[in-house]
């Protein structure tokens, strides 16, 4: 799919796509308990499905479901999940070798492959080519440090013999996601373990919402010193109910929009919530943008961006591209540090946004683990055609540009956002930005 976008005057209320870094995480949970567990507000994406899809090939029952709330004042719809989940020691001693289909999601290859280490008959994990270029190196050291199979091909992954309990150190400056697998996988074995997080550490916002996720399935995970956990053995997940929040992730695509187009109120984001993601509206507050916070909603008004201090990208890779995009239009240069994980993702993402922005004539200079932004008018020539990289961010973020710009452009392969967020192209034109689709 391509869409072409026009310059457009957004304006109204949107309610925000549930957050997928907690629907991988509560759907895996409520998997490792053989009795039903509810997971409510679910967005269905591919990288959702591939999770799904993986639990049922071992041995979860996941039904998806849709329930009306709608009522006169208000229309409502949400979908959720019944999950039957595995008795996994009953399944862990077959021969047979088990092929999961992971698709291009990065979570779910890299959360399942600890608790996939337990089938005896090994796992063959298989997806696009994409996904198992990026970094898999913390897994395959522990697989080989002790001495289980870690095969890792151009299109596949191949593991056998299951990961010990133990003491692990991982390091911090790469994927939380690596982090995140273990935590999901050492309470249910008979020795307990440790993890010690190597500092510097980025990405912590996705450890705590690991560790919140487990404590809703009566998981304990101790915190002993300050980047150290003690993991006690022989623990069981138990069946809840369980609320998916939206998603800051995704809203801050939309904080950006309101900032440089026309304001937006922003419905189901958590006043409250963890999520890293959640520090654009800190960005936002600091750069002479109007913002108003509810319990459970934020407004954003147009506002003359001023963005004054560098931001470093460490803990927020995701929100790189529409930072960049913001950065256009701010009254001054722009610096954009710690750049160096964006280059790791769906695609690299630097590159990716250099490349289409110097279409319309962006002034952006890549130093060492850097950008320098620096304020220019943007020419929008006719007939412009940004390229997606296949990566649904760059998607959101140059469609926010394109309302902005004065001609409409064209974004290819733009069905890139089925990854995460199906609907974005419709959100759009909720708000008022003309949007043509087409093959």
């Amino acid at each position: 799919m391509n869409v072409k976008i026009y310059p457009s005057k957004v304006r109204g209320i949107l309610e925000m796509p549930y957050s997928k870094s907690y629907q991988h995480r509560a759907i895996i949970a409520a998997s490792l308990y053989n009795e039903r567990s509810i997971v409510n507000y679910i967005t269905i994406s591919a990288d959702i499905m591939a999770t799904i899809e993986a639990l049922r090939t071992l041995g979860a029952t996941i039904s998806i479901n849709n329930v009306d709330t709608s009522n006169e004042q208000k229309k409502s719809e949400h979908t959720f999940l019944c999950i039957d989940g595995i008795d996994i020691f009953s399944k862990i001693n077959t021969t047979e070798e088990i092929v999961l289909d992971v698709n291009e999601s990065g979570s779910t290859l890299r959360f399942l492959i600890p608790l996939c280490s337990l089938f005896k008959g090994g796992v063959r994990f298989i997806g696009k080519e994409s996904l198992f270029s990026r970094p898999l190196d913390v897994y395959k050291e522990l697989f080989c440090s002790q001495g289980l199979t870690f095969d890792l091909g151009k299109d596949y992954l191949f593991i056998k013999g299951t990961l010990s309990a133990g003491d692990y150190q991982i390091k911090g400056d790469i994927s939380s996601q690596f982090i995140t697998g273990l935590l999901l996988y050492l309470p249910i074995l008979e020795k307990d373990s440790t993890i010690t997080v190597l500092p510097p550490i980025e990405s912590a916002s996705y450890i705590n919402i690991t560790l919140s996720i487990l404590k809703a399935f009566k998981i304990k995970i101790k915190k002993i010193e300050k980047n150290k956990y003690y993991i006690k053995h022989s623990q069981k997940y138990y069946n809840v109910i369980y609320n998916i929040e939206s998603d800051y992730s995704h809203a801050a695509n939309f904080m950006v929009l309101a900032a440089l187009n026309n304001r937006l109120q922003l419905q189901g984001l958590f006043k409250t919530s963890i999520q890293g993601d959640k520090k654009m509206l800190n960005i936002l507050q600091n750069s002479n943008v109007t913002t108003f916070v509810n319990r459970f909603s934020v407004a954003i008004l147009k506002s003359s961006l001023d963005i004054k201090r560098p931001i470093s990208l460490k803990n927020i890779p995701d929100l790189g591209p529409i930072l960049i995009v913001a950065s256009l239009f701010n009254q001054q240069k722009v610096i954009l540090k710690d750049i160096r994980r964006l280059k790791l993702k769906e695609s690299d993402r630097v590159k990716s946004m250099l490349d289409n922005l110097k279409l319309v004539g962006a002034s952006i200079v890549e130093e060492e683990n850097r950008l320098i932004i620096n304020p220019v008018k943007l020419v929008t020539p006719l007939s412009t055609v940004f390229d997606s990289y296949n990566d649904h961010r760059i998607v959101y973020a140059l469609a926010v540009l394109a309302t902005m710009l004065d001609n409409p452009v064209t974004i290819k392969n733009a069905s890139a956002i089925n990854k995460a967020y199906p609907r974005f192209f419709d959100d759009l034109t909720l708000i008022g930005v003309k949007v043509e689709k087409y093959d």
